[in-house]
């Protein structure tokens, strides 16, 4: 068997410049990948060999470009308009695709799947069968796994991690080694900051802000503008709302409901119990 014969795609005379970097639109040698890709089949765009692989099913697609130090590699794809650039990897059998973007040293593998205008960039992990979609973008050294959902104008940024069955999507911001877990739902224009941790059922939304190590867990709601921080814990149904601040080694638990402009520093709130308004 020749040189040639062993390669599944080569590089065809057609080409393109982008920022400078001259790029080949691929022709498959062969018939591959369950008869999705055909001897003869033109693909996408490559600077090199260096950027697909000629072994296994990986494949580039349609109008979808892969150049600099990237490489696409296994059983990945990346179709559509999607680039992968910089050091970028996707590899196992993930799917880029859409007008995707995943570049710097950021990684895509297993079944993740990242589409849409989503950005994957510094050193991100999205890996496991998590997706990522809309205008999402996880960067920063940021990891989202398990089934883990990011869609909507989100950000996942700075070492924070989203995995379980978590799905955090509108405007809401995961960032500063926050942790989101379980089947957590973060929504709105949320933030989750600084070492918190949001997991079992628990729902943040509205303009609610979780950091400093705080912990909202179990079947908790935090939503409007209410602020958890400090080591406080948030669990069982308790709901905070309104423009609430529960901080210092604070629990709110049991199915207690915390509104108005309360604040909670220290001590145990079990049960639904409202602050008497001042009235003059």
């Amino acid at each position: 068997m020749n040189k040639l014969e062993e390669k599944k795609y080569e590089l065809t005379d057609e080409t393109k410049c982008l920022n400078g970097h001259i790029l080949h639109r691929i022709r498959a040698l062969k018939t591959f990948c369950f008869d999705k890709v055909k001897e003869g089949d033109l693909g996408g765009w490559i600077e090199d060999e260096e950027n697909l692989s000629q072994c296994g099913n990986s494949w580039v697609a349609g109008e979808a470009i892969v150049y600099e130090s990237a490489r696409v590699s296994e059983d990945a794809w990346i179709g559509c308009t999607a680039h992968a650039y910089g050091e970028a990897q996707v590899f196992g059998n993930a799917k880029v695709c859409g007008d995707a973007r995943v570049t710097g040293r950021a990684f895509v593998y297993d079944s993740a799947r990242v589409y849409d205008n989503a950005v994957i960039n510094c050193n991100a992990t999205i890996c496991d069968s998590a997706q990522v979609h809309d205008r999402a973008i996880v960067s920063h050294h940021a990891y989202v796994s398990g089934y883990a959902c990011i869609s909507g104008y989100t950000e996942i940024l700075h070492n924070a991690s989203v995995s379980g069955l978590a799905s955090v999507t509108e405007y809401a911001k995961i960032i500063h080694s926050a942790f989101v877990s379980g089947f957590a739902h973060i929504s709105g224009h949320a933030t989750i900051s600084g070492n918190a941790v949001v997991d079992g059922h628990s729902q943040v939304t509205g303009e609610a802000v979780i950091t400093k190590r705080a912990h909202v867990t179990s079947h908790a709601v935090i939503s409007d503008h209410a602020k958890i921080f400090g080591y406080a814990i948030i669990s069982g149904t308790a709901h905070i709302l309104d423009y609430v601040e529960v901080s210092g080694d604070a629990r709110v638990m049991g199915d207690a409901r915390v509104f108005w402009n309360e604040k909670i520093v220290t001590g145990v709130r079990t049960d639904h119990m409202p602050p008497v308004p001042y009235v003059e």
